[in-house]
């Protein structure tokens, strides 16, 4: 929830020099939130994925923030350049803001402690392959 909310002082801010130090620190606070979420999510995404699966799923993880920004970028200086600067920056924060709910009603709000792994899936990573063969797991 604090990621969304350092976009807010952008929304009043003005060129006095007062300002600099209010985006200054909203800028060190989403660092923070940014860094404590993404620990969080890697930690979750280790314990619950099987370890033959693991770099899968985080490029893929890697790929959609990556490819998301991609779209982001394009789609704000659209809005922009329609509705000006100041919409465009409300659309980014509700867009962020979005899902807020959704964690907060999820169980992963509730978790005091790391979820034990699924059942294991088969390894099939080591068995001989023949020439040609590509195993997708």
């Amino acid at each position: 929830g604090a990621y969304p909310g350092c976009v807010a002082p952008l929304l009043p801010a003005g060129p006095r020099h007062g300002w600099l130090v209010v985006l200054i620190g909203a800028g060190a606070l989403k660092a923070v939130a940014v860094t404590a979420a993404a620990s969080t999510q890697r930690s979750l995404r280790q314990q619950l994925c099987p370890a033959h699966l693991q770099s899968r799923v985080q490029q893929t993880a890697v790929w959609l923030v990556a490819g998301a920004r991609l779209l982001a970028a394009p789609t704000a200086g659209a809005v922009a350049a329609a509705a000006g600067v100041w919409a465009a920056l409300v659309t980014g924060m509700v867009l962020l803001i979005g899902p807020v709910p959704l964690l907060w009603l999820s169980p992963v709000r509730g978790l005091k402690a790391m979820p034990r792994p699924p059942h294991p899936l088969p390894d099939h990573s080591g068995l001989p392959r023949e020439e040609g063969d590509c195993r997708v797991h």
